[in-house]
């Protein structure tokens, strides 16, 4: 799910899920990250055939899949939208058929709670539902087996944030570090830090571009829809502040960490 998705005004909708699920809908990845780098950042985890890999929002689990094809390894996807879900279980129809992928409809917060049951985890852009970085990581030492290794995404500021990108996203700065405070935090939650990198300027306009014009088409294709006329408005808001100030402001990066 993209991490600063804005909140809809109003009363809630009958599904929660529909604007995410039709922004993302020409995405592979819920973040800025391109099929290249993924490849790389598969090729480090360095699994084998043994291990079991969890991975919190998951999203369509394209990562995930990626995962056990390279390594043979069997894993489980949770997520609350159940559109995702959807769409990865047809995706991934032989990883499901065959017993490696199970995908479960459920917060993260309740598989961590099984200590001991994974040797690897993934979670982009999905820490921040979890707690934050820091803690997420301190909660997953629970669940990890010894030596586990952890590949997560996370923002951070590339440059202070002004007061109208905070208000835009309904944030304060205190929710996000520096790239550098982000890797202090995974050394204080007791992980030695492996590897990191970036998400490229070409990453997140690929990103940020499908995003907008995934929901200008629906927009376009429905417009009697109901909410067509307020995700316009909605994705135009956003499209308007990342290009002001977003694009020079918010990184993104990812971390692949081991339990010491």
């Amino acid at each position: 799910m993209k991490m600063n998705d804005l909140p809809t005004s109003g009363p809630a909708p009958v599904d929660p899920y529909r604007f995410t699920t039709i922004a993302h809908r020409a995405h592979r990845f819920g973040g800025p990250l391109s099929d290249t780098k993924a490849a790389v950042l598969v090729e480090l985890l360095g699994l084998n055939a043994k291990l079991q890999v969890l991975d919190l929002g998951c999203g369509k689990a394209n990562l995930l899949a990626m995962v056990l094809q390279r390594w043979g390894c069997s894993g489980l996807g949770v997520d609350v939208n159940p559109h995702f879900l959807a769409e990865a279980r047809r995706a991934h129809f032989a990883l499901v058929a065959g017993g490696r992928l199970k995908l479960a409809e459920q917060s993260g917060d309740v598989v961590m709670q099984k200590a001991g049951q994974f040797d690897a985890v993934l979670c982009l852009g999905a820490a921040h539902y979890l707690g934050g970085m820091q803690r997420l990581l301190m909660e997953l030492r629970r669940c990890l087996g010894r030596d586990g290794v952890v590949l997560i995404g996370e923002g951070f500021w590339s440059r202070p944030p002004t007061p109208a990108f905070l208000d835009l996203i309904g944030g304060r700065q205190a929710q996000m570090g520096t790239h550098a405070e982000n890797a202090q935090r995974a050394r204080h939650a007791g992980y030695d830090v492996l590897y990191t990198s970036t998400a490229s300027c070409d990453e997140w306009d690929e990103y940020e571009g499908l995003y907008a014009k995934n929901v200008l088409d629906f927009c376009h294709q429905h417009p009697d829809d109901p909410e067509a006329a307020a995700w316009r408005a909605r994705v135009e808001r956003w499209q308007d502040g990342w290009l002001r100030w977003g694009r020079e402001t918010l990184g993104f990066a990812y971390y692949l960490v081991r339990s010491r």
